[in-house]
């Protein structure tokens, strides 16, 4: 550990959704546990040492600093991805902004099965995810000019304050198209809010 980072080897496999600003649970393995009639090992126990925001990745390596709260990490402790539902808190950054994009982006979330959704009220910032209990954040910015609909995506880790995207989006649709579209999207959505 140089400088309060530590530095972390990573085995084959891992990689893929590794960027700055993610964060990773650190945990050590524990006892084998036995089933009680047969004997026969079913697994370890793991004990969760805390959790460490990546800095930087470049395979197999990564650079981490250790969040608040976490135990002293050491050599031979594991990472990976936490293994409950990333909690996150979704925006609209202004009142005037289309909600739809909001609640498309966070119902196709919700289905990915990863992600613990809450949406908050138009104008709330990353302060008030972190006060809600969410990780992360994602604010969204939309405006319509003519026949080209532009979106702005903000993610940031609401722990750390760490700024993880800011990404623009420009969807130009045809005149022909766009009742067609809306019609449908409007159709997805309300079927969606059913179930």
């Amino acid at each position: 550990m140089e400088n309060g980072q530590l530095q972390v080897e990573l085995g084959p496999g891992p990689g893929p959704g590794l960027s700055e600003g993610v964060l990773l649970t650190v945990f050590r393995k524990g006892d084998t546990f036995y089933h009680p009639i047969t004997d026969v090992p079913l697994g370890r126990f793991e004990g969760e040492v805390g959790a460490i925001e990546v800095l930087s990745f470049n395979a197999p390596r990564l650079i981490a600093n250790p969040v608040d709260n976490t135990k002293k990490i050491e050599v031979g402790d594991l990472v990976r991805l936490p293994s409950t539902k990333i909690t996150l808190g979704i925006a609209m950054r202004s009142e005037t902004d289309h909600a739809f994009t909001m609640n498309e982006l966070s119902l196709a979330l919700r289905d990915t099965g990863r992600f613990q959704i809450e949406i908050l009220a138009a104008g709330s910032g990353p302060e008030t995810a972190l006060q809600s209990g969410n990780t992360y954040y994602i604010g969204l910015k939309t405006a319509q000019h003519a026949q080209q609909f532009s979106v702005n995506l903000q993610l940031q880790n609401t722990l750390t304050g760490k700024h993880l995207a800011d990404l623009d989006l420009r969807i130009r649709q045809s005149e022909k198209s766009s009742l067609i579209l809306e019609h449908l999207q409007h159709q997805l959505f309300e079927q969606r809010l059913k179930k």
